[in-house]
């Protein structure tokens, strides 16, 4: 292994270009070479990053060359946290608890439901396997920084260190994220399920889940095989087909309605049989898959059960004790309340009257004893005069009242008698099938 100076972009090439030559002329690289590989370590001041390249160049004796680019770009604050201000270590680190959180959650609820039972739901091999490779991430990216911090950064001008180790940890440690990703998403219908009025989309998914699975197995072996099939006759001919995973990436665009680059173009130069292999292969995906899938949506919105309605929902809750406790609660607060008003709405005429009597000056020579007796004469008559106007305004006002107290009852009455109406109705036709269920 050959190490290059860095010391500018010109001179850098130029000794690039120089050692291939002497490496060539002393016979390193002859017609036995397999391959050659360069590797080269940038960094970007900007975004405080670096990226690794390693360009692979493979010579197979056949004769055909065989060229490969990796390039890996990692913030410099991943593998050297004092580089940066803590930001990743710090959401990592809030992730991790998150997790722990959860995981104690998890334990706490499989010792007081049981093994048989805990296990038994399918939810619980989710979280543990999302939990799993949470931890397996954490391993991997703790263990990047121990691989860095055996690295110096900066390097040198003259000196050339190689992070690929630490940086193929990085990598794994994204891969396995991505797939956790997944798991993680997944686990929010586990609490969408609860709502009533999701669970007949979600509980048509599950019921779809092991048949969608198996046509999905047959969909993989279907392409499988037409990807052989176009490897064998058009591999040469065709970049699309030259790999067996470049032919499936060009069935899958294919099946989608994708037809660039397939071997069916009509000057024949492909012959009769890539213009036969792509009307099979659409006539098997796109037609006969994709009708065996609305047949299995079908067949799965036939045995779900339908999930209960608004309506259905309150027409249970109302055989709920509780619940009319507190409806014959509101009942009699409304009750009291309306009764209040009507006769809050009219003063009393009693009480008038008495502060206006009581308001007015007594005559000179009259008290209680003179109203009362048969003397006084003139004086006497006097206070009769105004007791009884009083009393024939009292009379005029308590009628009045009387009217508004029998309208403020015969009003509660019928609102009483409507509101048991529709209360009976409810609950006699409780067991009946919803109507928008």
């Amino acid at each position: 292994m050959k190490q290059l100076a860095t010391v500018g972009e010109v001179k850098s090439r130029s000794a690039a270009v120089t050692l291939i030559n002497q490496l060539s002329d002393s016979l390193f690289i002859d017609r036995y070479t397999s391959a050659v590989f360069v590797e080269s370590v940038l960094y970007d001041s900007n975004r405080h990053a670096i990226a690794l390249v390693r360009l692979s160049l493979e010579l197979p004796p056949s004769g055909l060359v065989f060229t490969t680019i990796q390039v890996v770009g990692i913030p410099v604050e991943m593998l050297y946290p004092r580089e940066g201000d803590g930001g990743y270590i710090a959401l990592e680190a809030f992730v991790l608890i998150g997790v722990i959180l959860f995981s104690i959650k998890e334990l706490t609820r499989w010792n007081t439901s049981g093994t048989r039972m805990y296990w038994g739901s399918a939810w619980a091999w989710i979280d543990w396997t999302n939990y799993i490779i949470f931890y397996v991430c954490f391993s991997l990216r703790y263990g990047s920084l121990q691989q860095a911090a055996l690295l110096k950064f900066p390097p040198a001008p003259t000196d050339y260190i190689g992070y690929w180790g630490p940086a193929g940890t990085i990598k794994q440690w994204r891969n396995l994220l991505g797939i956790n990703a997944i798991f993680t998403w997944l686990k929010i219908f586990k609490y969408l399920y609860r709502m009533p009025f999701l669970q007949d989309m979600l509980g048509l998914l599950y019921t779809v889940a092991e048949d969608a699975v198996w046509l999905m197995v047959l969909g993989l072996c279907i392409i499988f095989g037409f990807s052989i099939a176009f490897v064998l006759n058009y591999g040469d001919l065709l970049a699309t087909h030259s790999t067996l995973g470049t032919s499936m990436v060009s069935l899958y665009n294919l099946m989608i309605g994708n037809v660039s680059g397939q071997a069916s173009s009509p000057d024949g130069s492909e012959g009769f049989l890539g213009p036969f292999f792509t009307i099979t292969f659409t006539l098997l995906t796109t037609l006969l898959l994709l009708n065996m899938f609305v047949a299995i949506l079908v067949k799965g919105i036939t045995q779900v059960e339908a999930s209960p309605s608004v309506f259905t929902i309150i027409r249970r809750n109302l055989h709920n004790p509780r619940v009319k406790k507190r409806i014959a609660r509101m009942s009699e607060f409304a009750e009291r309340v309306s009764c209040g008003l009507c006769s809050s709405g009219v003063p009393d005429a009693t009480e008038d009257i008495v502060e206006e009597l009581r308001s007015r000056p007594a005559g000179p020579g009259c008290d209680n004893t003179d109203a009362a007796g048969g003397d006084g004469g003139g004086v006497s008559g006097g206070v009769g005069t105004v007791d009884g106007a009083a009393l024939k305004r009292i009379e005029g006002k308590l009628a009045h009242d009387m009217d508004l107290s029998l309208q403020c009852l015969l009003q509660l009455s019928k609102e009483v008698r409507s509101l048991s109406h529709r209360i009976k109705h409810l609950t006699e036709t409780a067991a009946e099938p919803a109507v928008f269920s």
